[in-house]
């Protein structure tokens, strides 16, 4: 199994703006707009980017509708190895 330490300094990074700022997790858009008006796009995945280069836990949730009626939605990142603690409601981090 890799370890944290000394490996993805993108990790370490977020878990050190985590504690500093006293969270959780993070909470942010999961697309830049709504949803694609038809099915030949999926839209962007600009905004999972640096949560999936980090190899961190996230999970997009609904969050209402767009003025054209489309979709909205959020993603919620837990902390590394944290899968199931977000998945589960319990957002703590895993002792690294």
């Amino acid at each position: 199994m890799t370890t944290l330490l000394g490996h993805r300094p993108l990790v370490q990074e977020a878990a050190a703006l985590r504690a500093a700022a006293g969270i959780d997790l993070w909470i942010a858009p999961s697309a830049t707009g709504p949803a694609p008006a038809d099915l030949t796009t999926t839209g962007t995945s600009i905004m999972c980017l640096p949560w999936s280069n980090a190899g961190l836990p996230a999970v997009s949730l609904p969050a209402g509708h767009a003025a054209n009626g489309l979709p909205l939605g959020l993603q919620l990142i837990g902390g590394y190895g944290a899968d199931e603690a977000l998945l589960y409601g319990r957002p703590e981090s895993r002792a690294y």
